[in-house]
C-alpha cells in the first residue's frame, strides 16, 4: 500500500514538471452563461430559494452548526460586531450578541465533542467562545491584532486557530489554565493572515495540519503543532493575492489532498498538498463574464464535502460548479 501511494505521489510531482496546470472543468450540472441558453433552458435550471431570512447589517461570514438537526442553528457575524443564531427551518432569529466592538469576519462551529460550541474573531482584536445555550460568550481571548479568522481542529475541538492581521496563526488550547496564552505561534507570513484551514486525510501527520492564506500572495502548510512550536513545510505560490480576501477551502474525503483558493486575476486555483506550484486552474474571465467592466476576483470557494467538486464565486457575482477532472 506505501509503495503504491509513494509511485502515485512521484506519478504527480513528475507531471507537475512536465505540464503547465490543468484546468478545472465546468460541471455539467450548472446553468449555461448565456441569455439565450439560459432563456431556453429556464424550466431545467430555474431554482427558487428555500427560505429568505432578513438581516440589518452587512454579513462577513456564515457557520451552520453540527448537531444533526433540521433546526440545527445558523450563526452570522457582521460589519457592526453582532453575532447572530437562526432557527434554518423557520428563519427565526434566535438572537443577537453585540458583545463585539467593531468589524466582525469570522464564525465557525466546532466538530464533534463540542457541537453546540462556535467562536468569532473581528477588528477589535478579540476572539470571543460561545454556546448555542447560553446568552453572552462563555471565554474571551485577547489577542491586540485585527483577527480575521477561526477555525477548531477536526479532530479536537478543544484546539482553536486564529490568524491575524499581524501576520501570524495562533492555536489556543481552550482547556488550559491559561488559556488566553498561544499553545503554538506560527510566523512566516508578511502580511495579514486572512484564513486558516485544518486538513484531513490519512496523509495528515500526528498534531494535525493546518494551511494559512495571507495577501502577502502565499498559502502556507503547518504541521508539527503538537510540539511547542510548529514548522512551515510548504509554500503554495501562483495565484495573485494582494488586497482581498479571496477565499480558501480544504478538501475532504476524495479531495483531502487538495487545497483551493482565488485569485485577483479573476481564477480559481487547485494545489495538491505536496506540491508548491498549482495543479489546475480555472478563469471567471473571457466571453461569459463580460456583462460587467472593471476590476475582478475571485471571492469564494467551497468544496463539495468528500468529493472533488468545488463552487467558486466571483466579486461580479458569478457562481460556477468545477469538477476536478484527471
Amino acid at each position: 500500500h506505501d509503495s503504491a501511494k509513494a509511485a502515485k505521489l512521484a506519478s504527480i510531482r513528475e507531471a507537475d514538471k512536465e505540464r503547465e496546470p490543468k484546468r478545472l472543468r465546468r460541471s455539467n450540472a450548472e446553468a449555461p452563461d448565456s441569455a439565450a441558453a439560459a432563456s431556453a433552458g429556464a424550466a431545467e435550471y430555474s431554482a427558487q430559494p428555500k427560505l429568505c431570512i432578513d438581516v440589518k447589517n452587512k454579513l462577513s461570514c456564515l457557520s451552520w452548526c453540527r448537531m444533526e438537526s433540521q433546526s440545527a442553528p445558523l450563526a452570522s457575524a457582521d460589519y457592526e460586531g453582532v453575532v447572530s443564531l437562526y432557527d434554518p427551518s423557520t428563519g427565526v432569529l434566535l438572537r443577537d450578541t453585540c458583545e463585539h466592538v467593531r468589524r466582525l469576519w469570522s464564525v465557525a462551529f466546532a466538530g464533534e465533542g463540542r457541537l453546540e460550541s462556535f467562536a468569532t474573531g473581528g477588528d477589535d482584536g478579540r476572539v470571543k467562545l460561545w454556546s448555542v445555550r447560553k446568552p453572552c460568550s462563555t471565554m474571551t481571548l485577547e489577542l491586540r491584532a485585527n483577527v480575521c479568522a477561526v477555525e477548531f481542529q477536526p479532530n479536537d475541538p478543544n484546539v482553536l486557530a486564529v490568524g491575524s492581521a499581524d501576520h501570524r496563526v495562533r492555536l489556543f488550547d481552550l482547556r488550559a489554565a491559561h488559556a488566553n496564552r498561544p499553545l503554538v505561534e506560527l510566523w512566516g507570513h508578511t502580511r495579514a493572515v486572512s484564513y486558516v484551514r485544518w486538513l484531513t486525510g490519512e496523509d495528515t501527520p500526528r498534531g494535525g495540519a493546518l494551511v494559512s492564506a495571507s495577501i502577502d500572495g502565499a498559502l502556507k502548510l503547518w504541521e508539527g503543532l503538537d510540539g511547542a512550536a510548529g514548522r512551515c513545510v510548504r509554500s503554495f505560490a501562483g495565484h495573485v493575492n494582494e488586497r482581498n480576501f479571496v477565499g480558501l477551502a480544504a478538501g475532504t474525503g476524495d479531495a483531502s489532498s487538495f487545497l483551493a483558493c482565488g485569485s485577483e486575476t479573476n481564477a480559481v486555483f487547485t494545489y495538491h498538498r505536496s506540491l508548491s506550484k498549482p495543479v489546475a486552474t480555472h478563469s471567471f474571465s473571457g466571453s461569459s463574464d463580460t456583462s460587467h467592466s472593471g476590476y475582478r476576483f475571485v471571492s469564494a470557494v467551497a468544496w463539495r464535502p468528500k468529493t472533488t467538486t468545488l463552487l467558486a464565486a466571483n466579486s461580479r457575482g458569478r457562481i460556477r460548479i468545477l469538477e476536478l477532472g484527471e
